[in-house]
């Protein structure tokens, strides 16, 4: 990754520095199906930049720890944030020991699996001068943030994409240890979040001007130029919650079910390491929820729904149970759902 990073650097500096210049265009995760390929512009980047709290920028002489690809959102906006600050990115091949020690170390981004890694960790607390972890990559569980207050570990949830050039929407920094459980945040402003026909769309700077394959823009953006996300979300008072993507979402005996939700609740079952959720076309509830998950066997689909039975309504009770070697992820830790639907779908579950 070291090589990579100082090309994206010597680009950075000296690259056209039109704010209307592309600097890359990457891949969305696709994990919903095909990706699409997406233009990002410094304008972009340098608003996404500007819009991270102060109190979560490194501080003199501190850096962002660099632990996510450079292919991703994630990955390049640590390195476009500290070019546009003037701080240092560091990259370990173990960064539980280099967040418990290296003093260096200010920021960190991650996604929920990265970090329910560490929290495994049962002596894991980061060292005294670190700042705090911005949190992305999905819907936020609950118990991974109550977890991290618990051990006085400032966790900032967020939600942004490859179309928003990083985060758009994340928790005040003066606000972690108290924002409502399950939120990813605010909207930054001058950004702008609605919900309208229960999705979240979003205007503002950081959004991008539209896909590499113009045919694709029609569909994503409103005649008022809103960029619809494909999420469900909600805002109260403020605060957005994603609840899951469209291409996600269960609709079973006509209610909705987000597996997002279920995932958290089957990973908190003693032995589960991996769990995905998804829907299969049945004739008798229209879609059925489906677990796939990794673990150590103890569970039967009987026993799994009785012990959900006091955390999740019986529409989001998987009425299927399959056991796999391995529940395929990105490589930023997003289950890849579409995928999953294809292989049982085609007789591989």
């Amino acid at each position: 990754m070291t090589d990579a990073l100082e090309t994206l650097k010597a680009r950075w500096r000296t690259g056209d520095p039109h704010p209307e210049s592309v600097f890359a265009v990457l891949e969305t995760s696709g994990t919903g199906g095909i990706p699409k390929r997406v233009p990002i512009r410094r304008r972009q980047l340098l608003a996404a930049a500007r819009s991270i709290d102060p109190e979560l920028r490194p501080g003199p002489g501190g850096a962002w720890l660099l632990d996510l690809p450079l292919h991703r959102m994630g990955g390049l906006g640590v390195v476009t944030r500290s070019l546009i600050y003037g701080t240092d990115i560091i990259q370990t091949d173990d960064p539980l020991q280099a967040l418990k020690t290296d003093t260096r170390i200010h920021t960190v981004s991650m996604v929920g699996r990265q970090l329910a890694r560490l929290l495994a960790d049962g002596d894991f607390n980061p060292h005294g001068a670190f700042r705090g972890v911005l949190l992305g990559g999905g819907a936020v569980e609950p118990a991974l943030i109550q977890a991290c207050r618990d051990r006085n570990i400032p966790v900032i949830p967020s939600f942004g994409m490859t179309e928003t050039a990083g985060a758009v929407i994340r928790v005040p920094y003066a606000l972690w240890k108290t924002a409502p459980p399950g939120t990813s945040g605010r909207v930054a402003a001058p950004n702008e979040a609605r919900i309208r026909e229960g999705q979240l769309e979003l205007r503002g700077p950081q959004i991008f001007d539209g896909y590499e394959d113009a045919s694709l823009n029609a569909a994503a953006f409103t005649a008022d130029g809103w960029f619809r996300t494909g999420d469900h979300a909600r805002i109260e008072d403020g605060w957005v919650f994603i609840e899951s993507r469209r291409t996600d979402r269960i609709v079973t005996g006509g209610v909705n079910v987000d597996p997002d939700q279920v995932e958290a609740a089957i990973r908190n079952l003693e032995g589960v390491s991996e769990c995905a959720v998804v829907g299969l076309p049945d004739a008798e509830w229209g879609q059925c929820v489906t677990a796939v998950l990794v673990s150590d066997g103890r569970w039967t689909l009987a026993s799994a729904r009785e012990a959900l039975k006091t955390v999740l309504p019986d529409a989001a009770r998987p009425r299927r149970w399959i056991e796999w070697a391995i529940v395929p992820v990105t490589d930023t830790g997003k289950v890849k759902r579409a995928e999953i639907r294809d292989r049982l779908l085609g007789g591989q579950g």
